[in-house]
């Protein structure tokens, strides 16, 4: 596994930042200073640190949180619709009939009819957009911090 470059390390990165961002509950991390996502970068530097032949920069600590933010939005998208899925969808129609049969006030048919048109899809884009950039964004400085940290410590050989 000695130096075989970003992919693995920046994969695994991901993966954590995605489940700890999505999941109930412990996703409330991400509120203090997107703890999460820095988390991910981190990961993603250390196991690049340890699987490179010789000791890391800044940059490449860096680039490795870089690659674990692009591998962390896809793997939020992906478990973000699945979640969606089992969890949402058949609350919104059940919503939907409440309001129909007066149970519920007006507003709540209003949202669910709003969540099935275009708009929304156009909403969850921006909000996906920006999911990308905080990724992008924190991700990278836990790895730069990482690399900082490390900058100049030679590993010791094995």
């Amino acid at each position: 596994m000695k130096g075989k470059g970003y992919f693995l390390p920046s994969l695994l990165g991901g993966l954590l930042l995605a489940l700890l961002s999505v999941t109930p509950y412990i996703m409330v991390g991400n509120l203090f200073c997107f703890m999460w996502v820095i988390a991910g970068g981190v990961v993603a530097a250390l196991i690049f640190y340890h699987t490179a032949p010789k000791m890391i920069t800044p940059g490449q600590g860096a680039m490795a949180g870089f690659l674990a933010a692009l591998w962390g939005t896809l793997f939020e998208i992906i478990l973000v619709i699945v979640l969606w899925k089992l969890f949402y969808v058949g609350r919104l129609a059940h919503l939907s009939e409440l309001s129909l049969e007066g149970i519920l006030p007006e507003e709540f048919g209003q949202f669910t009819d709003f969540a099935s048109t275009g708009y929304a899809g156009f909403f969850a884009g921006i909000a996906l957009s920006a999911m990308f950039i905080v990724n992008m964004i924190f991700s990278t400085i836990g790895g730069l911090i990482v690399g900082l940290i490390l900058k100049g410590k030679e590993k010791a050989e094995e």
